[in-house]
């Protein structure tokens, strides 16, 4: 089971947060003997998301239920200077969460242990159209 914190983490560690590669929270489908990629690491304040082309600096949990988790963030502007983006990441935490422009749905798609049994990739696009 995912934990999630929704402490500060400005003081110590890295300079720039880690980012999230493209496509890694889609869902993936294998050949058999093919080994899957290792999953994304779990989402936390000030993690820069990557989705699509699209990038996001996570902020907060909104809401979180048994095989879901919602997160408040905010739109990353594309092609900022890593200094920039470090700053961004600052202002983000800084934040009230009801500056946040969107809502992530973190949520395990598949079969498995910790997953809603009709958790598929188009159940998940279906719940961005309603």
């Amino acid at each position: 089971e995912q934990s999630h914190s929704s402490s500060n983490l400005r003081g110590g560690g890295d300079a720039m947060p880690p980012v999230v590669a493209p496509g890694a929270l889609g869902s993936f489908a294998f050949k058999a003997g093919v080994v899957p990629p290792a999953p994304p690491p779990p989402l936390r304040p000030g993690l820069v998301v990557c989705i699509g082309s699209q990038r996001f600096i996570m902020h907060s949990v909104l809401g979180a239920g048994t095989y879901a988790c919602v997160w408040a963030a905010m739109t990353a502007p594309a092609g900022l200077p890593a200094d920039q983006e470090a700053a961004l990441v600052g202002e983000v935490l800084s934040s009230d969460a009801g500056r946040m422009d969107v809502a992530i749905k973190e949520m395990k798609c598949g079969r498995g242990p910790g997953i809603l049994p009709d958790a598929t990739f188009p159940r998940a696009r279906w719940e961005i159209s309603v």
